[in-house]
């Protein structure tokens, strides 16, 4: 396919897929070249799996499945730029994302980006009330007054310049832009949170509430990754960038909350139930087969190299049980599993005119809250038992199992051990960490096509802020 100057000269070559679901939906947006797209002045090639946010307004209880794949075989070249991009964005509680650019032939252009995009926010402003599934799921004549929500996403953002490709960007911008920028770049918004009372529940179900317990519980499960891994030759006149991107925002709240007086009600215990297990991580992999080094003694990269990972992660997770009444019992159980890594491994040859290698990690809140604000002599013994029951156990499994959590069992055979009478519990297992990794093929030299000696910079950097 040839564009030439009788018009633009421009090829835009894109798939699109979004639309506007009621029911478990899967998009797939793809877009394969295996010929050759040759043109006088820009070529873009694209794909989008998208949602619209009407699905968040609506907090619709939909699995969600995007998929946003370009696949580059063939041969691109243009005398103009080269934007080769996957997207995915949405705005669901369950979702399950991917966008993924191959590149297996070859791409020439003034300026080249090749970036894939997956972004999921999803705010729970009305703090759904799941009435609906609390009927089908266990019955009201389980006695138990529930609020509950959850999300559980996969986020993933990949871009694999494979053995065998040639990218090549032809000028050296003078504005400081980059010729040639290969990114992954994955967003995840999750916020999120459920609350329990008797007055809540009364105007939810209507009469008068004579439910044992009350419960509010919260589940959200978010794995979030960017990876760039690039295995075959990159040639750049000017700046090169490589960087893949994580940034992850978690907020979640399980309360519950009384203001009236126990001993003229039948709710004898509140239990509050948060539970986040979330990753965010970013690579970036330098394979042994890239070249990124010369081609024929010619040297590829021309101006100043730069590869990053970069992680950022906002976290909050708070349970709580409220009240002013002392023939209460509460327990809160907060339960915080996260992990996030910025990685960038070499393992092959580079030289450019500098080269600046990092790994950056930033937390810039990370606030776990467990409160407990109540007390109960009479009643502690019955709420003990209850907590530790496998009626507890079950209630849990049968509304995230209903709603396919992952693990549900487990995860309520967990809560089961963490209650108790009377108590706060609070588990946090973080990690965070940021790596540059050089193999033993890693030479780094920073040096111009003249031998003059230029800088190379490489560090990993975890900051850990507000905790």
């Amino acid at each position: 396919l040839d564009a030439v100057t009788s018009g633009n000269g421009n090829i835009t070559f894109a798939a699109m897929a979004t639309g506007d679901a009621t029911s478990t939906h899967n998009f797939t947006a793809t877009v394969e070249n295996k010929g050759n797209l040759t043109a006088v002045g820009n070529v873009d090639v694209s794909a989008v799996a998208s949602s619209d946010d009407h699905f968040l307004e609506a907090n619709a209880i939909v699995p969600a499945t995007y998929k946003a794949t370009v696949t580059q075989d063939g041969n691109i070249k243009a005398d103009g730029d080269v934007n080769i991009q996957a997207i995915s964005n949405s705005y669901e509680r369950l979702a399950d994302k991917t966008a993924q650019i191959d590149v297996n032939g070859k791409v020439e252009g003034a300026k080249v980006n090749i970036a894939s995009t997956a972004v999921n926010y999803f705010v729970d402003s009305t703090m759904l009330t799941v009435k609906d599934a609390i009927v089908t799921g266990i019955g009201l004549g389980t006695g138990l007054q529930l609020d509950a929500d959850y999300a559980s996403l996969t986020n993933k953002a990949i871009v694999n310049i494979n053995d065998g490709a040639v990218i090549t960007a032809t000028s050296a911008p003078t504005d400081g832009s980059k010729a040639l920028n290969i990114s992954a770049g994955a967003g995840a918004t999750e916020a999120l949170g459920s609350s329990s009372s008797w007055i809540r529940f009364r105007r939810a179900f209507g009469g008068k509430s004579a439910n044992v317990p009350e419960t509010s519980v919260t589940v959200l499960k978010s794995d979030n990754t960017a990876n760039v891994n690039i295995n075959g030759t990159l040639i750049s006149q000017g700046k090169t960038n490589i960087k893949a991107a994580a940034e992850s925002t978690v907020d979640t709240d399980a309360s519950v909350g009384v203001d009236v007086d126990f001993t003229e009600t039948s709710s004898l215990a509140m239990v509050a139930v948060n539970v986040i297990n979330a990753t965010n991580n970013a690579t970036v992999t330098v394979g042994e087969t890239a070249n990124l080094n010369n081609v024929s003694n010619v040297q590829n990269l021309n101006g100043a190299l730069t590869i990053n990972a970069d992680t950022k992660n906002t976290i909050s997770g708070t349970s709580g049980t409220y009240g002013d009444t002392g023939s209460f019992l509460g327990t809160a159980v907060n339960v915080l599993n996260y992990d996030s890594a910025a990685k960038v491994n070499v393992n092959a040859p580079i030289m450019a005119p500098s080269v600046s290698i990092n790994a950056n990690n930033i937390v810039d809140k990370n606030t776990m809250t467990t409160a407990n604000t109540m007390n109960d002599l009479k009643y502690g013994g019955f709420t003990s038992l209850f907590l530790k029951s496998d009626k507890f156990k079950s209630i849990v499994t049968g509304i995230f199992g209903d709603f396919k959590v992952e693990d549900a069992d487990n995860l309520a055979t967990q809560l089961k051990n963490y209650a108790s009478a009377g108590i706060s519990v609070g588990v946090a297992n973080e990690n965070f960490s940021a790596n540059v990794d050089l193999g033993t093929k890693a030479n780094i030299t920073g040096a111009d096509a003249s031998h003059n000696i230029g800088d190379v910079t490489i560090g990993a950097t975890s900051d850990i802020q507000d905790t």
